[in-house]
Parts: structure tokens; C-alpha cells; sequence
């Protein structure tokens, strides 16, 4: 929900709660990769996987750091070990897929990337259309259609 700031500030107390939290060390991470923060990102992501050394989401953290620096061979070793272990599973199965296509990318290997990036859409719709695909659900062009429309038909002069 975009709040980062309160959950960096939950991840931290957890963390406070229980230092062998692998899970709040994930999430600080990540949290560090967004900021783009990479000495944070690898050191939290270092403590996560010290604790549980296939914890996909500091897998995930971890491998970002390295493409940042520059590191994406290194990257995609690390994110094809997850893949290939079996413990990542449905959105962080696509989070991961996600990361190794733009290590591809990086690598001049579009084909691959190209590949990654699909399989990682194919898990994400596999996982999201069932819930937001309905007949029930307004579809994002005609909800858009459909406020372009009322603010047409208001007059702009009575805005606030």
C-alpha cells in the first residue's frame, strides 16, 4: 500500500522482538533495494539468510544489491539456484523470474529475459485474473472511460 515508512518501522520492531526474524530481515531488505539503499539491502539480506539460506524474498534482495553493483552473473546464479530449489512459489516464484529477466537484460541475453519476464506474467495472472478478472468487476478502461466522462460533464469552474 506505498506506506514504507510504517513498514520499515513494523519490520524494525519485529526485528527488536525477535532478532532471529528471518522474515522482518526480508522485508527490511527489500525495503532497502526500493530505496535503493544496497550496503542496507546486503546487509539485511546477509542476516536473513544466515538464519534461513532460502528465504526467497532475501534471495531476491540479495540479488538486486548485486545487479546494482554491476554483478549479474552473479545475480542470475543466485536467483536460478532459488528457482531451481523449489521453495519459491507463486509471487515470489514471479518476483524472482522478474529479477533474473533484468539480470538477462543486462547480460545481452533479450531472448532469455524475454522468457523470464513471461513466465514470471503467466504466475502473476495465473495468481490475479481469478480474483480481479470477474463479469462483477468494472474493467480498468471503461472505469477510466467512464470518470472521463463525469469530469466532462461537470463544469470545471465549480471545482475545488
Amino acid at each position: 500500500m506505498s506506506e514504507l515508512g510504517q513498514a520499515r518501522e513494523a519490520y524494525e520492531r519485529a526485528v527488536v522482538l525477535d532478532a532471529r526474524n528471518a522474515n522482518a530481515l526480508a522485508g527490511l531488505a527489500n525495503l532497502s533495494a526500493r530505496a535503493g539503499d544496497w550496503e542496507a539491502t546486503r546487509s539485511e539480506a546477509a542476516r536473513a539468510l544466515a538464519l534461513d539460506p532460502a528465504l526467497p524474498p532475501a534471495t531476491v534482495a540479495l540479488a538486486r544489491a548485486e545487479l546494482a553493483a554491476g554483478d549479474a552473473s552473479g545475480a542470475e546464479l543466485r536467483l536460478r539456484t532459488l528457482l531451481s530449489g523449489g521453495r519459491a512459489r507463486d509471487h515470489d516464484r514471479a518476483v524472482a523470474l522478474e529479477q533474473l529477466g533484468d539480470a538477462l537484460d543486462v547480460l545481452d541475453r533479450p531472448a532469455e529475459a524475454f522468457e523470464a519476464y513471461s513466465e514470471a506474467a503467466a504466475i502473476l495472472r495465473a495468481q490475479y485474473v481469478p480474483r480481479f478478472h470477474r463479469e462483477d468487476v468494472e474493467r480498468t478502461t471503461a472505469f477510466a472511460r467512464r470518470l472521463d466522462d463525469a469530469f466532462r460533464a461537470h463544469d470545471r469552474a465549480a471545482w475545488t
